[in-house]
């Protein structure tokens, strides 16, 4: 038996409780996931995926997600015209739905699949199946768009698949309802991800299957489930610089009037 100091016991000691309180790192879970280009039966052409691979994964980074990006295989036909309004617009859902019944059967399981495709009806830019492990797709606007923002908007309709609901944490977080192409233009801007979104993201079944784990019974689990898009978009709406001076200009006369008034009474 050796003998300690008690100068070496309170070193130890310290040194326990030390790597005792020290964070453990979340397991890096890793989420399979393949981009397909759409092309049309008709006049419209195809379109293909233009995002940033390096830029999605600095994005689930924060919430220890890895994206494993597998081999684009051959694009999917649709009929777009059929899709389309008079203006040439696709209606979101049925894009989604029509892309995914075709995508499905090529599909691996526990996989998640990413259609491009034309524009979309009003200021919609994406679309994606909530929390549906048995249907994981999603879609995005390639008609038109940079690549800043479809690689946003990918990350976007990512997170609806893996059962991430919208924020309303302001202009910036990932799962929110609105992207505002403006901050796409800084080289540095990467969407946040909230504490609870990324554990949302982390526990979603699809996550759980992939990596081995047991997924337990969720709404995509059950054979025969309809999938469902909740919510089925989002809408790029940037605002005007003009109005938004307009915003500051009415601010700096009302604010000061509203305190006069208040401290007239």
């Amino acid at each position: 038996m050796t003998h300690r100091s008690p100068v070496n016991l309170f070193r130890y000691t310290a040194a326990a409780v030390l790597l005792c309180a020290a964070p453990v790192p979340a397991a890096v879970l890793q989420l399979d996931i393949v981009t397909v280009g759409i092309c049309d039966s008709g006049p419209a052409g195809c379109f293909e995926p233009d995002i940033d691979q390096s830029y999605m994964n600095r994005i689930f980074d924060q919430a220890d997600i890895s994206l494993n990006f597998l081999p684009s295989p051959d694009p999917v036909t649709l009929d777009l015209a059929s899709l389309s309004n008079s203006a040439g617009r696709a209606s979101p859902f049925s894009l989604l739905t029509d892309f995914a019944n075709t995508a499905a059967p090529d599909t691996p399981p526990g996989v998640a699949v990413l259609g491009f495709g034309p524009r979309l009806t009003g200021n919609t830019v994406g679309a994606a199946f909530f929390d549906a492990p048995s249907f994981p797709f999603g879609i995005v606007s390639a008609d038109g768009t940079s690549r800043p923002l479809q690689s946003v908007v990918a990350a976007h309709e990512l997170g609806h698949i893996l059962g991430a609901d919208h924020t309303d944490d302001g202009m910036g977080a990932l799962m929110d309802p609105v992207i505002n192409v403006s901050l796409l233009d800084d080289p540095g801007f990467l969407p946040f991800i909230p504490a609870g979104v990324a554990g949302s993201l982390r526990s979603s079944s699809l996550l759980q299957e992939l990596n081995g784990e047991d997924p337990g019974d969720g709404p995509g689990d059950v054979p025969g489930d309809t999938p469902e898009i909740l919510p089925p978009s989002v809408a790029a709406v940037p605002l005007p610089p003009a109005f938004a001076g307009f915003l500051m200009a009415l601010s700096a006369f009302a604010f000061p009037a509203l305190r006069r008034r208040r401290r007239a009474v």
